[in-house]
């Protein structure tokens, strides 16, 4: 009884260093994507869909903004059936963020919201992905 005992916590103990690792191994590839879009910017903005799981987003754009806080950031990224966008602003920029989620809402039949420098918009047309990022690449590019 005691061996399995001590198995079970030496398991336990096992998979919680591989919980750590993949974390470790996660945060490590998004740094490298955010050097990778920050070496990409454009004109003072980063408009991109990048290939990551949509629950790494807010993440990613987070750590991007404080990277490039000057710049304006928009990145998008898909699942099989929805599609998410975050918007970041620099403190500078013209734009409003919380109304550029609703231009362009229509176009991936989403909804959201946020604030003046920040918001979000889910949607489930994918197929208007690209057309809402070039609209925030239009706008977001001239605005600062």
């Amino acid at each position: 009884k005691g061996g399995i005992v001590a198995r079970l916590v030496k398991e336990q103990e096992e998979k919680h260093e591989l919980q750590q690792a993949i974390k470790q191994q996660e945060k490590k590839a998004r740094d490298q994507l955010q050097q990778d879009l920050l070496q990409q910017a454009v004109q003072s903005a980063i408009v991109e869909t990048i290939a990551i799981p949509i629950k790494e987003l807010a993440a990613v754009a987070d750590g991007l903004a404080k990277l490039f806080p000057t710049g304006n950031i928009a990145l998008a990224a898909t699942s099989a059936d929805r599609c998410q966008i975050m918007i970041r602003l620099a403190t500078t920029s013209s734009q409003d963020a919380a109304k550029l989620v609703k231009s362009i809402a229509p176009l991936i039949d989403g909804k959201g919201g946020g604030k003046k420098l920040a918001a979000t918009i889910g949607g489930k047309n994918l197929q208007g992905l690209p057309a809402a990022m070039a609209t925030l690449r239009s706008a977001l590019q001239i605005s600062l």
